[in-house]
């Protein structure tokens, strides 16, 4: 009797094996989607710039007001409220203290906003 009724309800397996279908079929899907953010988010990370690139997109400067930018370079001054790079036009701000770098390297990855903070003058 119970086979019947798993016979007339669906082709080709029985409710159980419907339902496990449908089961898979939600997590491959959730699977996808996850899948599809996890590159949308690569595709739009920042890139990172050298402070050549950086500097030769001075003129751009007053666009990317508030833009979070990643920029990488050796620097040569670094205390707990700022950070300067070599080649580097801009000096950077630290909205909190940081600690120095361990170790030897003088290479440095800066990620955060490019803000107006004097007059006329970006940093």
């Amino acid at each position: 009797m119970i086979r019947k009724r798993n016979e007339i309800a669906g082709v080709g397996g029985t409710r159980v094996e419907g339902r496990a279908r449908i089961g898979r079929a939600r997590v491959l899907l959730a699977l996808i989607i996850w899948m599809s953010l996890a590159l949308v988010s690569v595709v739009q990370a920042e890139t990172t710039l050298s402070v050549e690139e950086f500097n030769t997109q001075e003129s751009k400067w007053s666009t990317l007001l508030d833009t979070t930018l990643q920029i990488e370079g050796r620097y040569s001054i670094f205390s707990p409220n700022q950070l300067r790079m070599e080649k580097c036009k801009l000096d950077f701000v630290f909205a909190r203290e940081f600690t120095s770098p361990a170790g030897d390297s003088k290479t440095i990855v800066v990620k955060g906003r490019l803000e107006k903070r004097e007059p006329n003058k970006l940093v």
